[in-house]
């Protein structure tokens, strides 16, 4: 994995088969031929693993990481943030933004479940890094960012405020090529985004909101345990 460890880190984060790699190559020009981080027409999960490219920025570079679907791999999501932490480990300057990329399309119970999983996962310290990210729209939508805003469900919008209203929408390039005025807007504001914030996320923050998370998920199990020994007591008793 090509990492520099003298260079920030831009995190792509999502579930699978929602366009990180895809944005991934969009941000370090690879040409749709011969691309940096590998893409998949089918929803299955490509990235197995976090994968790496250094990224230019008006005359800045970063390294962006490529990361595997959280929370819906084979993998599971304890080694996957495990390796994200390592990863970020290396780099002595941290994560300067978190791309959380999701589908710009019907908002479900399993987009909420993953959005809810990846909050609990970054913690609130992530707040001021993270930039919203809409893949797979539809070309109203991304030729008008108002449009965008309007068809964004509540749970969503209310997210964006939260960080600040960072958000971007990344071109479907099976509608607008990349040598298109709309593509090439859209990736500016995206690039923008990312140089515009302050401050970075570390990995001490990120290890403790793993810790965190890992406790709530045990406390969890712990509770169900519990009424299952009460209830059992219960019938035995009623018998």
């Amino acid at each position: 994995m090509e990492l520099n460890v003298e260079y920030p880190v831009v995190l792509l984060i999502g579930k699978t088969g929602a366009g990180k790699s895809t944005l991934g190559n969009f941000l370090v020009g690879a040409p749709q031929d011969n691309e940096l981080f590998p893409t998949s027409a089918k929803m299955e999960t490509v990235t197995k693993e976090c994968s790496a490219g250094i990224m230019l920025i008006d005359d800045v570079q970063y390294n962006i990481v490529d990361t595997p679907g959280l929370f819906d791999t084979e993998k599971g999501s304890t080694p996957i943030l495990e390796e994200i932490s390592e990863v970020v480990n290396k780099c002595a300057h941290g994560v300067k933004a978190i791309l959380i990329v999701f589908e710009a399309q019907r908002f479900t119970e399993e987009q909420k479940n993953v959005l809810d999983k990846i909050r609990t996962f970054l913690g609130k310290d992530a707040t001021n890094n993270i930039i919203f990210v809409f893949s797979k729209a539809n070309r109203v939508q991304t030729n008008n960012r108002n449009v965008m805003e309007r068809d964004c469900v509540r749970t969503v919008s209310s997210f964006i405020q939260v960080i600040g209203n960072r958000w971007g929408i990344s071109p479907n390039p099976d509608i607008f090529p990349p040598d298109e005025e709309t593509f090439r807007v859209r990736l500016r504001e995206i690039k923008d985004l990312i140089i515009s914030i302050q401050g970075v996320y570390t990995t001490t923050q990120l290890e403790k909101d793993r810790q965190l998370m890992n406790f709530m998920m045990a406390s969890a199990i712990t509770a169900i345990t519990a009424i299952g020994v009460t209830i059992g007591v219960i019938l035995n008793g009623a018998f």
